[in-house]
């Protein structure tokens, strides 16, 4: 069977609408439905359940799309290895950023990675790590730029660029414990001092909220949760209104925004900042440079 016939059924499983995956790949819906319909009479079984409104994947559909996703990314990992050894350097970098930060850091760094492999094409895309550690493993994605803890790694390859603490913030107004030694760039505070104020956290998908709990049990209350987001732009601005306190890693405080106060914490918990690729594949050099400058960028961000 021709390869680029997986992209049938890729398609049509990411649409759900056989229409749909027929524009999106330029060829009619007749020509999908054959290829489908063939392709199940091999098989002996039928991979989409049909409706009028969604296809959805059988149990054998889903079975044969991992392999199908398989397929194509080796196919497209072994051309882009064969033109590195030819010295075209060609081919495409699915990357994985986290919100925030991930599309800063591109920002800086594509400019440097597109002079040394101009003919090497970039994908990035903003997910949470969760779902950057499930795309590698599905080979939906060659490398994700995250944030966790050293627990939550998967059996995939992870290369740490770089550490970095989270902080306790709190509006500049808010008043200060004559305990705290405010001499100090960031003193440590007893978050228990906070007991019955609202907060805004992280949302329970991302791998670091499983600090902010840990931080929280530590202090024995249960936190009045005002606000839960994917952002920490967003936890950063409803602090600086003034409005709740909340927890920055440090990239963010770092920054020295305006109209907060950032405070260290008992323990100093930390995250690392880490490449992560998949365990079965290696990287190319386009990729190993784009780590480079990855590492480069978090490291000189929190300095």
């Amino acid at each position: 069977m021709d390869i680029k016939h997986l992209d049938y059924i890729i398609a049509l499983a990411d649409e759900h609408s056989l229409s749909i995956a027929a524009r999106k790949l330029s060829v009619t819906q007749s020509a999908v439905s054959q290829h489908l319909s063939k392709l199940e009479n091999e098989l002996g079984a039928s991979l989409f359940n049909r409706t009028n409104s969604e296809w959805t994947l059988t149990e054998e559909g889903r079975i044969y799309l991992e392999m199908a996703r398989e397929i194509v990314r080796l196919e497209e990992r072994a051309a882009a290895a064969i033109s590195e050894r030819a010295g075209s350097g060609s081919g495409t970098v699915r990357i994985g950023l986290t919100h925030g930060r991930g599309p800063d850091m591109f920002i800086q760094i594509y400019p440097a990675f597109h002079r040394e492999f101009p003919q090497v094409r970039l994908e990035p895309l903003e997910l949470s790590t969760i779902r950057m550690q499930e795309e590698i493993r599905k080979g939906g994605l060659d490398l994700g730029i995250m944030t966790l803890p050293d627990h939550l790694k998967t059996a995939d390859t992870y290369i740490d660029l770089s550490e970095e603490e989270i902080y306790l913030c709190l509006p500049d107004s808010f008043p200060i414990p004559s305990s705290i030694d405010t001499g100090e760039p960031y003193p440590i505070f007893p978050i228990e001092v906070l007991k019955y104020e609202p907060f805004v956290l992280i949302y329970r998908e991302s791998t670091w909220r499983w600090a902010i709990d840990q931080i929280m049990n530590k202090a024995k209350f249960l936190p009045d949760v005002l606000f839960e987001t994917a952002s920490c732009n967003t936890i950063l601005a409803l602090i600086q209104a003034g409005i709740c306190a909340g927890f920055l890693p440090e990239y963010y405080v770092k920054r020295r925004p305006e109209s907060i106060r950032a405070f260290r914490l008992p323990d100093s918990p930390h995250l690392k900042v880490t490449a992560c690729h998949r365990r079965d594949f290696t990287m190319n050099s386009a990729e190993q440079h784009l780590i480079r400058l990855a590492g480069e960028y978090f490291r000189n961000a929190l300095k």
